[in-house]
Parts: structure tokens; C-alpha cells; sequence
């Protein structure tokens, strides 16, 4: 699976890229494809520290990668009376 916290340090706009293109390929795994996000913006993240330089930088990714899934928007399924 993802190993963000130690590989993505090393070089992150490579693990940035590689990230990416491996949530484009999961556009099908739509289950499997949220699940890498997840892993980025973790449910229930400590409030006793201020977030750090690292937790935006996943936030940003994670926002990223659900501009890559190309998710459907609500809007654009719905027709316009007039």
C-alpha cells in the first residue's frame, strides 16, 4: 500500500506524480481510489497540535486527487427548466 509518510519525503514532487497517476487508474476503483485519499486526510486528526507544514501538504494532495478522479458534479446531472 501507500507509504506517504516515509516515501513521499524523500522526493515529493515525484511521489506527488506518482500518486496521482495511480488514483487516475483507480477512477473505475472508485472505493480503493477514496481509500488513498483517505490515508492522506486520516478521520479524527489530533486537535491538540496546530497542523503542520506535512498536513497541508496532504490536504493540497488530496485535493488534487479527487480533482483527478474526475468525480461527476451534482450540478451538471440535473436539467434546467425554464
Amino acid at each position: 500500500m501507500w507509504k506517504s509518510a516515509n516515501s513521499s519525503a524523500a522526493d515529493p514532487e515525484w511521489w506527488r506524480e506518482v500518486y496521482l497517476l495511480q488514483v487516475a487508474q483507480l477512477r473505475q476503483k472508485l472505493g480503493t481510489a477514496i481509500g488513498f485519499v483517505n490515508t492522506l486526510c486520516p478521520a479524527g486528526a489530533p486537535a491538540q497540535r496546530p497542523a503542520a507544514e506535512s498536513d497541508w501538504q496532504s490536504a493540497v494532495l488530496a485535493g488534487q486527487a479527487m480533482v483527478e478522479l474526475r468525480l461527476p458534479d451534482e450540478n451538471s446531472s440535473q436539467t434546467t427548466s425554464r
